[in-house]
Formats: C-alpha cells, structure tokens, sequence
C-alpha cells in the first residue's frame, strides 16, 4: 500500500470519493439554494447556503 503523509491511498480515495457525493447533493440543491440566495439579497448568500447545507448533512450524517 503506498502511504502519502501518513494517509493510505484507500483513505484519500474514499475521501475523494465523499467530496464526490457532496457536490452531488449541491448541485441538486442548486435550484433551491439560487431560490433563497434571490430572496436573501446579499453579497456571500450562496456560500452561506452551502455552508449551511454541508453543516446540516454532516450533523445528519453522524
């Protein structure tokens, strides 16, 4: 197995693949996060979304 800083590569790839399924999901909710970003009216509201989002799915997550 080939360590790269103390990281497997089946670690690096598994959070590879994780980063993956988190884009996934934003651009699923891309419709709805550009819905509420109209209504909020404020420079950074998109990003403040997807934070939100990513907080929320990680809370859920475990």
């Amino acid at each position: 197995m080939i360590k790269l800083k103390n990281k497997s590569l089946p670690s690096i790839k598994s959070k590879e693949k994780e980063q993956e399924k988190l884009l996934e999901v934003i651009d699923k909710f891309k419709p709805l996060l550009n819905k509420y970003k109209k209504k909020l009216e404020y420079d950074g509201a998109e990003e403040d979304l997807i934070l939100w989002l990513l907080k929320t799915i990680t809370k859920f997550k475990g």
